[in-house]
């Protein structure tokens, strides 16, 4: 049974969204304000709108597609931010430092060309965030002995601490956002992420060989 407790989350969510736009606000602007966010034109209909001028009406499937890329991105958007305001007191610049700390941790003592190239993020970006962990002093790097034109890394007491306190905080984010979902549900979303994950990768290997 729902005990209210999701939509109080998001109510909680909504309050702080709302002070770091106005410090001074209360619970009558508050109000005020949601109305506005409520009457807003949805931007997933706007998109739907604006694939209709080139796409025949016929090609439902197609503007299917488009709200699907568009759902997807918005959630994909706030998870990030949620993620970024979640750890910013730990000095983690958002999911992506995170993933990186949780890498080292895994593996141990990956090399960074191992990290860059199963991250999907630009190598510029990959060593950028490296040297920000290490001056943070959550991570070091060390010559690999097997290899010495390579350098690994591992996780500095500091960094595995950082990093555990990160996993709580997101473990309970990811229950505010997925616990609405029952056992089937969130089994039947894995899988067809997983059949998801397999086309696009496919896809993206097609066009890196067509380069």
């Amino acid at each position: 049974m729902n005990d209210g407790t999701d939509q109080l989350i998001e109510l909680l969510m909504l309050w702080k969204q709302y002070r770091q736009e106005k410090e001074d606000g209360d619970s009558i602007s508050f109000a005020n304000w949601l109305l506005t966010q409520q009457n807003k034109p949805n931007p997933v209909g706007l998109y739907t709108e604006d694939i209709k001028q080139f796409v025949s009406n016929e090609a439902k499937s197609d503007l299917d597609n488009a709200a699907l890329s568009m759902l997807w991105g918005q959630v994909d958007n706030y998870r990030a931010m949620i993620f970024k305001n979640s750890l910013r007191d730990l000095d983690l610049n958002g999911i992506d430092e995170y993933t990186l700390l949780l890498y080292v941790e895994l593996y141990k003592t990956p090399s960074k060309k191992d990290y860059v190239k199963e991250s999907l993020l630009e190598p510029t970006t990959c060593f950028e965030m490296i040297r920000r962990l290490q001056r943070k002093g959550f991570i070091f790097e060390e010559v690999n002995p097997a290899d010495r034109r390579s350098t690994l890394m591992r996780i500095t007491p500091s960094g595995s601490r950082v990093l555990q306190e990160a996993k709580n905080r997101l473990i309970a984010i990811n229950r505010s956002m997925y616990n609405h979902l029952n056992e089937s549900d969130k089994q039947m979303l894995i899988d067809e992420l997983k059949r998801m994950i397999t086309t696009v990768a496919n896809t993206l290997q097609s066009l890196q060989q067509s380069d």
